[in-house]
């Protein structure tokens, strides 16, 4: 890999990807990380399902709520209703 510059890693179409690990040394230098793909639809609904269980608790019912789930506690979403969340 080259410094100061754009590194690409093609994969296979058909080749799944679950994790991606990045080494950062105290140099100085890690600016961006873009990945490109598509999550698969269960990726999606445990990001989403992560993603409200940070936020803090008000903020999560205002998103459950706003999206006409409320009442309903994160862990009991289906992947129909978390996906449903999704832009």
């Amino acid at each position: 890999m080259s410094p100061d510059s754009r590194n690409r890693f093609r994969l296979q179409d058909d080749e799944e990807v679950t994790a991606v690990r990045v080494d950062v040394y105290p140099d100085g230098g890690f600016s961006r990380l873009h990945l490109l793909g598509q999550l698969s639809p269960q990726a999606l609904s445990a990001a989403i399902s992560q993603w409200l269980l940070r936020l803090p608790a008000q903020a999560s019912s205002r998103v459950l709520l706003d999206a006409g789930l409320g009442g309903i506690g994160v862990s009991e979403l289906s992947d129909k209703q978390l996906l449903s969340l999704a832009w």
